[in-house]
């Protein structure tokens, strides 16, 4: 088996004897490579459901701001032959500054996910590319039947090709 690893990483010019899964087992290797990448790409899809919802809260509290603003202003109005006093003008202002609050702690919660992200997809696809280069020569090595590299094709097809693809 240490001929089959060393194979593999003379073709990709290092053996890596420092990682946590290197030995002399590639097919463990291509393993625990694959389980790695698929964590990755769970908190790749966790983040995207984050700044999802954050989105939604921005969007939520600017919408319900707006609609408590101009229903101030309308009840205000009505109610007042005068027209708006600085009492009305408080009831404006205080949600608006509430809402922009919230906005901004909201975008600040985006902008740290949004750097996860790029991290993950950026470690998902380093992963993805190497795993995608491995698997032939492991498939052959260790004389895979057809249906198991189907099933380990099809892991990895749920991995980005390129940062550009996702």
């Amino acid at each position: 088996m240490a001929s089959k690893s060393s194979a593999v990483s003379s073709r990709h010019g290092d053996s890596h004897n420092d990682e946590p899964w290197s030995g002399s087992d590639v097919e463990s290797d291509l393993e625990t490579a694959l389980k790695h990448a698929e964590e990755m790409l769970g908190s790749f899809d966790r983040v995207n459901r984050e700044l999802r919802m954050l989105h939604m809260v921005q969007l939520g509290v600017a919408t319900a701001i707006l609609l408590v603003s101009l229903l101030t202003v309308g009840i205000m109005t009505a109610s007042q032959p005068d027209g708006f006093s600085a009492g009305t003008l408080w009831f404006i202002i205080i949600p608006l500054l509430i809402a922009s609050t919230v906005i901004q702690l909201a975008q600040v919660s985006m902008n740290s996910a949004r750097r996860q992200r790029e991290r993950d997809l950026t470690g998902l696809v380093q992963i993805s590319r190497v795993v995608r280069d491995l698997l032939p020569v492991v498939a052959r090595t260790e004389r895979w039947s057809e249906l198991k590299h189907l099933t380990i094709r099809a892991r990895i097809a749920r991995f980005p090709i390129s940062e550009e693809t996702w």
